[in-house]
């Protein structure tokens, strides 16, 4: 049996629309496939895994564990958004699965400290519309003080 090295690859060996008594159905060939996606990911090719996982998923696409893989590679390549929505497909087909729901903590931990850096956030608006100036008040803004003496005596 021959390994394949592109979903092409894969393609040209496919049995036409014509079944032969003992030809394989995708469906015995997903595992195959799936796996495949594996060897491309750990191989650090993630564009040619994530192909195998999309023809994976094409074959059984109520696989939580193709979603999963997916969306591993997704992470794996930098794109923690992608990862999350993938992750949140396979957990709503399997809720329990512990990798997935921690994969899913770590891709919302990247997304979380990407953007938690102030310097990446669009900036702030003064409340006439206006954009805040270096200390946070606008030409014509008033400077409100409270006073919150009240709340510390109740505290």
């Amino acid at each position: 049996s021959a390994v394949f090295t592109r979903c092409s690859e894969y393609a040209a060996t496919r049995p036409s629309s014509r079944r032969h008594e003992g030809d394989y159905d995708d469906a015995a060939r997903e595992p195959s496939i799936f796996n495949l996606g594996h060897a491309c990911r750990k191989m650090r090719r993630f564009d040619e895994a994530i192909e195998w996982y999309r023809l994976a998923l094409a074959i059984a696409p109520r696989n939580a564990s193709t979603y999963a893989a997916l969306g591993f590679t997704h992470h794996l390549r930098g794109d923690p958004d992608g990862a999350i929505e993938l992750y949140h497909q396979s957990l709503s087909l399997k809720p329990d699965d512990t990798f997935t729901c921690e994969m899913l903590k770590e891709a919302l931990k990247d997304v979380l400290q990407a953007t938690s850096d102030p310097l990446s956030l669009p900036p702030m608006s003064a409340p006439g519309g206006a954009a805040a100036s270096a200390v946070g008040v606008g030409r014509g803004a008033s400077v409100v003080k409270m006073d919150v003496s009240a709340a510390h005596s109740v505290l």
